[in-house]
């Protein structure tokens, strides 16, 4: 059973000294930006759980934290296919994983009409009950309990939405 720290982040393994650490070690305790592009079809919603799921553990996360990271990807990405592209597509949607604060950052992109998620958090008296029907704002407000550091910018025709993952 691994031991973690509040927070994100697991503790790495400490060893007596540097020459007792092989390179699989060092290089498995050393969080590092991971970026891939899925295409914009549901098929490819398990690829990007996949994704999540791997670099959490070479990261040391938790299953809690990478179970959050995994449902922030999968509505951040479905809403891309709804919403965004209206259908499935092949343009790409590109997620790039690193670790902000010691706990997982996304940067997420997609090339979909520009529209900023965020207006629907801020927007006052949005309260969106658990109730609600789909497409009527409760995923994003999801992502906003489990996330911080939310910001959006649209730029050479790419929508960008970054966030760090709650520990």
């Amino acid at each position: 059973m691994r031991a973690f720290r509040r927070g994100c982040i697991a503790r790495p393994r400490v060893a007596p000294n540097l020459n007792d650490l092989d390179r699989d070690t060092l290089t498995s305790h050393t969080p590092a930006r991971e970026v891939r592009d899925f295409p914009a079809r549901f098929a490819a919603v398990a690829d990007t759980a996949d994704f999540a799921s791997t670099f959490c553990e070479r990261n040391g996360f938790s299953r809690q934290i990478a179970s959050r990271l995994r449902l922030i990807l999968e509505e951040l990405f479905t809403n891309s296919i709804r919403h965004g592209y209206r259908a499935e597509s092949a343009s790409a949607i590109r997620i790039e994983l690193d670790v902000l604060d010691g706990c997982p950052s996304i940067a997420y992109e997609d090339s979909a009409p520009p529209y900023d998620p965020l207006t629907r958090l801020a927007a006052p008296g949005h309260d969106v009950s658990a109730d609600a029907p789909p497409g009527d704002g409760l995923g994003i407000v999801l992502i906003g309990k489990l996330a911080y550091r939310i910001s959006y910018a649209y730029r050479n025709g790419h929508n960008r939405l970054s966030l760090v993952v709650r520990g």
